[in-house]
C-alpha cells in the first residue's frame, strides 16, 4: 500500500511496502495533524480504528493492509461533536440510572460510564492537553463511582447498587451536563 485515504483524496505515503502501520501512523501524527487540526478518525480495510485498535496494527506491514483511510478535521470542530454527543448521552443515562432493574440495563449504564471516559479522553487530545484542573475531581469521583458500581454487582449488594444507581450517579452526571461541558466549552474557546 503507497497510498492511503485523507479526508477522501489519495495520497502517496512516502514509506517503504514492508514498513508497518506504526510508521504510517507516526507520518500522520507528525506531519499531517497540528494545533488546529486531529485526527477525527482511522479506517483500516473498512473497520474504523480506536487506540488500541491502531496499537495491535502497529506491527503489521503496509504491503498486508488493503486501504486505510484517514480523516482529519479542525481539533475545535471534533471537541464540539464529542462534547455535544457527550451531552446527549449523559441526558439518556440519568433516567435509564433511575429506573435500573435489569443487568441488560446495568451493562447499557457501563457502557455509557466506557463512553464518557473514552469521550473525555477524546476532547483532552483534541484540545492537547493531558490535564484540566477543574475536571481532576469530576474525573477521580467517576471513576470511583465506576469501582462502587462494579463492586455491588454481586447478588447480595441490590441495596448499595440502588442508591448508588438512583441517586448519586445521576446528581454526578447531571454535573457534568450543567457544569463540566459547558466548563470544557468556554475551556476550548479560550
Amino acid at each position: 500500500m503507497n497510498l492511503f485515504s485523507l479526508n477522501g483524496e489519495k495520497i502517496e505515503t512516502g514509506l517503504a511496502q514492508n514498513e508497518n502501520f506504526e510508521s504510517l501512523l507516526r507520518y500522520i501524527y507528525e506531519s499531517l495533524t497540528g494545533p488546529n487540526r486531529v485526527v477525527s478518525s482511522i479506517r483500516v480495510n473498512g473497520i474504523d480504528l480506536n487506540e488500541d485498535e491502531e496499537n495491535s496494527l502497529a506491527a503489521v506491514a503496509l504491503q498486508d493492509l488493503d486501504s486505510v483511510e484517514v480523516i482529519l478535521k479542525d481539533a475545535k470542530e471534533v471537541t464540539e461533536e464529542t462534547l455535544q454527543s457527550l451531552r446527549e448521552l449523559l441526558r439518556q443515562m440519568v433516567p435509564l440510572c433511575v429506573s435500573c432493574t435489569t443487568m441488560t440495563e446495568l451493562r447499557r449504564i457501563l457502557d455509557g460510564m466506557e463512553m464518557m471516559v473514552e469521550s473525555i479522553a477524546h476532547v483532552k487530545t483534541a484540545m492537547k492537553v493531558e490535564k484540566i484542573d477543574f475536571l481532576e475531581a469530576r474525573e477521580t469521583e467517576l471513576l470511583e463511582m465506576l469501582r462502587e458500581l462494579l463492586a455491588t454487582m454481586t447478588p447480595d449488594q441490590p441495596e448499595a447498587r440502588h442508591i448508588l444507581l438512583s441517586q448519586k450517579l445521576p446528581v454526578h452526571l447531571l454535573g457534568w451536563i450543567e457544569d463540566a461541558i459547558p466548563r470544557l466549552i468556554r475551556y476550548r474557546d479560550s
